[in-house]
C-alpha cells in the first residue's frame, strides 16, 4: 500500500491510498490537522500523521483520532516511523532531534544538542543532527535517520544507543548516475522486504539504492 498527502488547507487535505490492486482510495483527515508532513502506519494498520504546524502526531483508526504527542512535544515534526513494540519515532526539525513517543511522552533518542554534525561512534543522545527528515527501521530494529542538511543517512542501534553514518560522505557505494556516491539533502527512507534501503536524494533528484549487504543485514 502507498499512502500520500494530497490537497491544500484551503481546499481540503486528504490522504490518498493506492492498494495492491492499483485502486485509489481517499481518506479525509480530521478537522484540526493542518500541515501533515509525513504518514505512516502502526502494527495494527492505524494511520499515523505528523503535523508540522501543531507539533503533534495523530493516530487515526476509523473515526477515532488520538494525539500521541500532546503539548506540542515534537516541535516541527517531519518524518515518522512506527516500531514493532508500539513506539513511534518522529524527527523534529526545530530542535534537530529524533524522539520516541510512548504513552504520550516524548523521549529523545538522537540529537537535540543544537543544529550541526557530530557524535558518530558515540551515544546518539549526545550527537548533533541537522534537519532530520525521513525515518525507517530495519529488520533488526535499528533506526535510520535521513540527516538531511548533513547529506547523510545515520543509524541508531536502539539496543546500545550508539549512532553511526551508514550512507553518504563516501561511506557506502550507491546505485545512481551522479558523479560520486554522495547524497544531497536526503528526505525519505524506506526498506523493501529483502532489506534493501531506498533513499530519496532530493538534491540529485534521484532515488538511491543501498543493498542490504552494505548495511550488515
Amino acid at each position: 500500500t502507498i499512502l500520500f498527502v494530497d490537497g491544500a488547507v484551503e481546499s481540503g487535505i486528504h490522504v490518498r491510498e493506492v492498494g495492491l490492486d492499483g485502486k485509489l482510495n481517499t481518506k479525509p483527515l480530521p478537522l484540526g490537522v493542518f500541515v501533515p508532513t509525513s504518514l505512516g502506519q502502526d502494527p495494527s494498520g492505524a494511520l499515523l500523521v505528523c503535523d508540522f504546524l501543531l507539533g503533534q502526531v495523530f493516530r487515526i483508526a476509523g473515526s477515532k483520532v488520538e494525539s500521541l504527542s500532546p503539548l506540542r512535544s515534537v516541535g516541527q515534526g517531519l518524518g515518522l516511523v512506527a516500531g514493532s513494540n508500539g513506539a513511534v519515532f518522529v524527527g523534529d526539525a526545530k530542535k534537530a532531534a529524533v524522539y520516541q513517543l510512548v504513552g504520550g511522552v516524548a523521549t529523545t533518542v538522537a540529537g537535540g544538542n543544537g543544529d550541526g554534525f557530530g557524535g558518530d561512534g558515540g551515544a546518539a543522545k549526545d550527537a548533533k543532527l541537522s534537519f532530520p527528515f525521513g525515518l525507517a527501521i530495519d529488520a533488526k530494529g535499528r533506526l535510520y535517520i535521513a540527516d538531511s542538511h548533513n547529506d547523510r543517512v545515520r543509524r541508531v542501534d536502539l539496543a546500545t544507543g550508539l549512532i553511526t553514518t551508514v550512507v553518504g560522505a563516501g561511506s557506502q557505494n550507491l546505485a545512481g548516475d551522479t558523479p560520486d556516491d554522495s547524497l544531497q539533502e536526503p528526505t525519505g527512507l524506506v526498506f523493501d522486504p529483502a532489506g534493501n534501503l531506498y533513499v530519496a536524494d532530493s538534491g540529485h533528484n534521484q532515488v538511491k539504492l543501498v543493498k542490504h549487504e552494505a548495511l550488515g543485514l
